[in-house]
């Protein structure tokens, strides 16, 4: 199972048993899964999307995964285009991409810069 597979899968889980249960216990379980198993770096946040990568994929080109509500996808940046798409409408995809584009220094910057450690 890929990082976004198990990110979609936890984030889904979470929000069943947020919205299901209140049972505090699980939902604290489930953060701490994705705190230790999945770490991802935000590296902005733009109209409402969250623009991060995960930490175990150092040996990928750059790319870059976004989240808003329960939609998700990722791109890969050079040639920028979506190779992930769960949720997101055309629209907001080719918004997506105009900002990453307006934004691809950063976004490499802080991939350089996360994984040079």
């Amino acid at each position: 199972m890929s990082n976004q597979d198990s990110y979609l899968k936890l984030k889904k889980s979470l929000s069943y048993f947020h919205k299901e249960s209140q049972n505090r216990i699980l939902i604290i379980f489930y953060l701490i899964i994705i705190y230790l198993c999945i770490n991802m770096p935000t590296v902005t946040k733009i109209k409402g999307y969250r623009f991060f990568f995960f930490s175990n994929e150092r040996n990928e080109p750059i790319h870059i995964h976004i989240e808003k509500a329960d939609s998700y996808a990722k791109f890969w940046i050079e040639p920028l285009f979506v190779s992930v798409n769960h949720g997101f409408t055309s629209k907001e995809l080719r918004e997506i991409g105009e900002l990453i584009e307006k934004n691809k220094t950063l976004i490499k910057d802080k991939w350089d810069e996360h994984f040079s450690r």
